[in-house]
């Protein structure tokens, strides 16, 4: 929680910027210019930076739901 904190501050709010940010293990700066490169495309970004966009869960996957 709290380091989905600081790269949501880190990008000034922006969603993808952060997400991109912690699964690129990159800095907001490094993954907004992903993101301008890639056409704001999230798992275009982090082929570009060499990440997995493996930590997505297929819609097929069980997802336990909390309550």
């Amino acid at each position: 929680e709290d380091e989905c904190r600081r790269a949501l501050d880190a990008a000034d709010g922006d969603t993808k910027t952060a997400i991109v940010s912690i699964l690129g293990g990159t800095d907001a700066s490094t993954a907004r210019a992903a993101l301008e490169a890639s056409g704001q495309r999230v798992r275009e970004a982090l082929a570009a930076l060499g990440a997995s966009s493996d930590h997505t869960t297929n819609p097929t996957d069980e997802v336990p739901m909390e309550g």
